[in-house]
């Protein structure tokens, strides 16, 4: 009980912690102290002093003192990184994932109306580098939505000349050309074989 009045430990852990110390409360408080530094440490990624300032500050409770870190953390972070930056942070191993998450930024930051897909003229207005993002991911999206097949026949002119200006992925460009035209003369055989049936 004398324990507990110093530092907020449980009455099982507090008794664990007394017997590893032979009941030597000063040790017990400073070993539980030195511990709940560590998990701090562990858990943030901070400096021991970091970590020990917001322990006192929360009274040792290390649920509040993580927390407390955690928003210094964030505050610093959030002064220091653009949106898109905190982004790619953030999913560093799912970039597909950041760029979506990006294009949602995009669209609530400049107020963009969807009817389940963004018209490409009401992206006209943006800067030209997150325009020519917008229009490359809204045509990603609706590949996502409708199939490669008929995204070949979604604003591809348009899409190419973005890809080539913002990107210059000359082969990927060229791919998906050669891919329209393939899909192209497979449906206008498939409407002549229909034709001949019909005859």
């Amino acid at each position: 009980m004398i324990l507990r009045q110093r530092i907020p430990i449980g009455l099982r852990d507090g008794l664990i912690l007394i017997e590893k110390v032979n009941g030597d409360l000063e040790k017990a408080e400073k070993q539980f102290k030195t511990e709940m530094v560590t998990v701090v440490i562990n858990k943030t990624g901070v400096t021991s002093e970091v970590a020990l300032s917001h322990l006192i500050k929360s009274s040792f409770d290390i649920t509040v003192a993580i927390k407390s870190v955690k928003d210094v953390l964030k505050s610093i972070e959030d002064t220091r990184y653009t949106v898109t930056e905190l982004i790619l942070r953030k999913n560093k191993s799912k970039k597909e994932d950041a760029l979506f998450e990006i294009m949602s930024e995009v669209e609530e930051h400049f107020i963009l109306k969807r009817e389940f897909w963004l018209s490409f003229d009401c992206l006209k207005e943006l800067p030209s580098e997150v325009y020519s993002f917008m229009i490359i991911m809204e045509w990603l999206n609706y590949e996502e939505w409708e199939g490669y097949d008929y995204t070949l026949s979604f604003n591809l002119d348009l899409v190419t000349e973005h890809i080539n200006n913002q990107l210059a992925l000359t082969d990927l460009i060229n791919t998906l050309q050669h891919a329209n035209n393939i899909k192209t003369l497979t449906f206008s055989k498939m409407k002549q074989l229909r034709i001949f049936r019909i005859i």
